[in-house]
This record gives structure tokens, C-alpha cells and sequence, in this order.
């Protein structure tokens, strides 16, 4: 009788002390899937996953440990029962668990169900990636119905949605994400065409501009880059032809090549009014927005070999919109890197902390081509200490007053903890001085996301600010230093 009360006891503090190890650290029992050094551990939780489930922090852990091979009753215990403050990341986790049960990944749809729409529109790429990956033909976890029912909701869903599976099947073809992307056409048919019109609209203004770019970056690259402005400037006001590219399709090779018209037609700059009045660019930030035409004087040609366009839009309320075209450049690692920081983001947000991160908008139309929104009012560092020789002078010309000065240097402080967190976390190399951007209130943030991880770059790090550089220069520098400290360690 007594060893059996030991053996009672022993199980309770076993189990108070995995409860109170993850309260202190969520990851720790995360390891017991991959590190064969914890497979006893593993087995433990599996076998008392019945108690464990109930703390919110070791739910998920638990649910990990049902496979598909397990017929057990503990599935309907923890299915029937889920905590009720279980969040997206928790459902992504049992998405992606290799291995898992189908029960699993509904129960992660009913989550994603909850949650407000702005957080599952974060992972829409993620969620399209779990159908291709998992190859689910008969939706047997639900995902496929789930992304479907979402775009009816939300137009801007349908349309950032059109695009990436428009992406995916580009790169790679994959039957499932085919016949969603059809099954959306018809839903634009159906039940709205103007989405369907919206989407025309949008393919036919990236398939201009891409035509510009080519011309302008191969025909026209021994010119000035000032010549290469006007060109791009009369092109669009339509005064002046340029071939047309037509795509072909080497069916041998199975690759689209992109030739100019054997019979050397020239066409005018095609049907702008038919484009325009064009609302819901295909970016996250701009769902509301209603672009009416292309400010043709504001236009610009980038220092580059690709020859990158500014393209400014006027909207309906009068401001201007301006997007960089960008053809030559993959810019899916672009997008993903600034999604993680979106989440990143939302979750400092989510408690209390709001590091004034710039989160600008990236969409890639293809593997060779996309728009970057243009964050107005921000210049590179290095054009900033060219032009007012430290941060601190800068700020101080472009905030006159001294409460907005003052706010200018602590949202500074601010981006540059957050950014200097998030991408050692990441892993960003090549930093350098033009691809870090400034803004006139203080917010730094970073560009162009090429080498992140294992693209490391190779080059030396960089001595990015010296003191005299920085936001006071030389004066005050351990009061600023221990400012940045402060906030990195929140």
C-alpha cells in the first residue's frame, strides 16, 4: 500500500514539474520531438496527455503527441475539450506537426474559425502552403473548405489570395491549389463580379508595367538614366510606341520565354482608361484605397541595371500612392521576411509594446517581378549623414518644435531596438547603409531581404553608425546607449 502512494506522489510531482517548467518557458517541451535524449519524456506526456491538456501552455504539446496511427480514446478527451484560449500560432502549430492526425488539423480549422480575420490573413500563405504540401484532394482537415469560405468575407482575402495561388502555380503546378484557384474564379463569377473585374484590372496594369521595364532595361539601357525617365514618361502618356513582348512556351522545356514580336509590331501604351479607376491594389495596407490614374510627372527610372520604376498613383481624396515596379528581382523572400515581422509585431502589440516598426507592403506577381510600396517621406541613412552629417541634425530640421523633436528621437530609440532584434532573430546580413531607411518622425526601419538565414552574406559586418553618426553624436552617448539597452531587453 505504501509503495503504491509513493508511486502516486512521484507521478504528481513529475507532472507539477513539467506544468511549472512550461509556464516559465513554452519552448522547453517542444524539444522532446526532436531530441531522441528526451524520448522518455515524451513517452511521459504521452501517457498522462489525458491531465496535462488542461494547462493552455501544454495543450498543444499534448495534441503533437497524437499521430495518425493512434486509435486511442484520448483523442475524443482532448478534441472535446480544447482551451479556450488557444490563439493562430497554436492552430499553425497542429497544422504543421508532420505525422499528425486529420482530427488534429480540423481542430486547428475550428480555431482559425475564432480568430479575427487581420490575424488569419497574416498566414494565408502559410495556410495554401499546407494544401500543397499535404496534398489534401478530399479536404479531409478542412483547410480547403476554410480558405473558400474566408474570401467571402473580405475582398481584399480574395484578391491576395488570387494572386499567390497565381504565384504558386507559376513556380510549381499543383492540382489541389489549381482547382481552388478555379473554384475562385467562379466564386468571382458567381457571386461577385466586380472582384473578377478588379483582378483583370490588376493583371493587365502589372503586365504593362512589366513590359515597360523590359524594354526600358534592354532596349533602351545604353541611355542616360535621364533619357530613360522621358522615354518612361511619354510611354505612359502615350506619345510614344515601344515593341510589344509577347510570352511563348517552349513545350519542350516547359518554361515560358519572353521574346519580342518576331514581326516587330509596335502598339501604343494600351487602354489606361480601361484600368482606371482601379481600387484594392493588390497590397495588404491598401484594401480601401481608389487609385484613379498615374501621375506621369512624378514618374522616375531608378539607378539600377534592372532599371526599377517609381510609379505614383493619385487617388480618389487626392494623395499620392507611389509603388516601385520592380522586374528582375525575386521578391518572395521579401514577403516572407516582412510577414514574420508582421507577426512579430502583432504580438509585441498584443502586450503593450509598440516599437514603431515600418512594415511596408511587398507583392510578388511572379518569379522575376512584383510592386514594393514606397514609404513616403524616407531616405537612406547614407543619403542623411551625406546631406545633415548626423541623425541627430536631421531630426532636428525636420521636427521643429521641441515636443515633436523629443518624440522623433524616443520613436528612433525605439525602431532601432525592435529592428536590431528582429533581424539578429532572423538572421538579416548585407546591412549597410542604403538598404537601412530613415523617416522624417524618427522611424528607422530596413529594406531588401536577399540574404536572411542561410544566404548569409559574406562580406565583412559593416561599422554601420560611428558616434558622430548617431542620433546625439558624441554628446550624451552612455545615457543613449543605456537607452537602447532599456528597450532591446523588453
Amino acid at each position: 500500500m505504501r509503495s503504491y502512494i509513493n508511486a502516486e506522489e512521484r507521478v504528481a510531482q513529475e507532472l507539477d514539474t513539467i506544468i511549472s517548467l512550461i509556464r516559465k518557458q513554452r519552448g522547453a517541451l517542444h524539444a522532446i520531438f526532436t531530441d531522441q535524449n528526451q524520448r522518455p519524456l515524451l513517452l511521459f506526456v504521452k501517457k498522462h496527455r489525458t491531465i496535462l491538456y488542461k494547462e493552455k501552455k501544454l495543450y498543444t504539446t499534448c495534441c503533437m503527441t497524437v499521430n495518425e496511427r493512434d486509435c486511442s480514446g484520448d483523442i475524443n478527451v482532448i478534441i472535446s475539450n480544447p482551451h479556450p484560449d488557444l490563439t493562430t500560432e497554436d492552430a499553425l502549430e497542429l497544422i504543421f506537426r508532420l505525422h499528425q492526425h486529420a482530427r488534429m488539423r480540423r481542430l486547428a480549422v475550428s480555431i482559425l474559425e475564432k480568430r479575427p480575420s487581420c490575424e488569419v490573413e497574416i498566414f494565408i500563405p502559410q495556410l495554401l502552403q499546407s494544401i500543397y504540401l499535404f496534398n489534401d484532394t478530399s479536404d479531409s482537415t478542412g483547410i480547403y473548405s476554410f480558405l473558400t469560405k474566408i474570401v467571402v468575407s473580405s475582398p481584399a482575402i480574395y484578391n491576395k489570395m488570387l494572386w499567390l495561388l497565381r504565384l504558386q502555380q507559376t513556380v510549381k503546378p499543383n492540382p489541389v491549389l489549381g482547382t481552388l484557384y478555379i473554384h475562385l474564379e467562379q466564386y468571382s463569377v458567381e457571386m461577385n463580379e466586380q472582384c473578377r473585374v478588379l483582378f483583370n484590372k490588376q493583371e493587365k496594369l502589372i503586365y504593362n508595367l512589366n513590359n515597360i521595364g523590359r524594354y526600358l532595361s534592354t532596349n533602351l539601357n545604353q541611355l542616360s538614366r535621364h533619357d530613360r525617365v522621358k522615354q518612361l514618361k511619354c510611354i505612359i502618356e502615350g506619345t510614344h510606341d515601344f515593341p510589344q513582348y509577347v510570352p511563348m512556351m517552349n513545350l519542350e522545356k516547359g518554361v515560358v520565354k519572353t521574346v519580342q514580336n518576331i514581326q516587330d509590331r509596335v502598339c501604343r501604351m494600351y487602354d489606361w482608361d480601361v484600368i482606371f479607376p482601379l481600387d484594392c491594389l493588390p497590397m495588404e495596407s491598401f484594401p480601401n484605397v481608389i487609385v484613379t490614374k498615374i501621375l506621369v510627372e512624378n514618374c522616375n527610372v531608378f539607378k539600377s541595371a534592372m532599371a526599377p520604376l517609381l510609379i505614383p498613383f493619385q487617388t480618389n481624396d487626392n494623395q499620392i500612392l507611389s509603388m516601385i515596379f520592380k522586374r528582375g528581382d525575386d521578391l518572395r523572400q521579401d514577403m516572407l521576411m516582412l510577414q514574420v515581422m508582421r507577426f512579430m509585431d502583432l504580438v509585441l502589440r498584443q502586450n503593450h509594446l509598440d516599437l514603431h516598426l515600418t512594415l511596408y507592403d511587398v507583392m510578388a506577381m511572379g518569379v522575376d517581378h512584383g510592386m514594393v510600396e514606397l514609404v513616403p517621406n524616407s531616405h537612406t541613412i547614407s543619403s542623411v549623414l551625406s546631406a545633415h552629417g548626423t541623425i541627430y541634425k536631421f531630426l532636428h530640421t525636420k521636427n521643429k518644435s521641441f515636443r515633436s523633436f523629443d518624440c522623433s528621437l524616443k520613436t528612433f530609440v525605439k525602431s532601432c531596438a525592435g529592428y536590431c532584434i528582429i533581424t539578429f532573430l532572423l538572421g538579416i546580413g548585407d546591412r549597410h547603409l542604403d538598404n537601412i531607411m530613415l523617416c522624417e518622425d524618427g522611424r528607422m526601419f530596413h529594406i531588401e531581404f536577399w540574404f536572411c538565414t542561410w544566404q548569409r552574406s559574406k562580406a565583412a559586418i559593416h561599422n554601420l553608425l560611428s558616434s558622430d553618426n548617431q542620433p546625439n553624436g558624441r554628446k550624451h552617448e552612455v545615457a543613449r546607449k543605456s537607452r537602447i539597452r532599456s528597450t532591446c531587453r523588453i
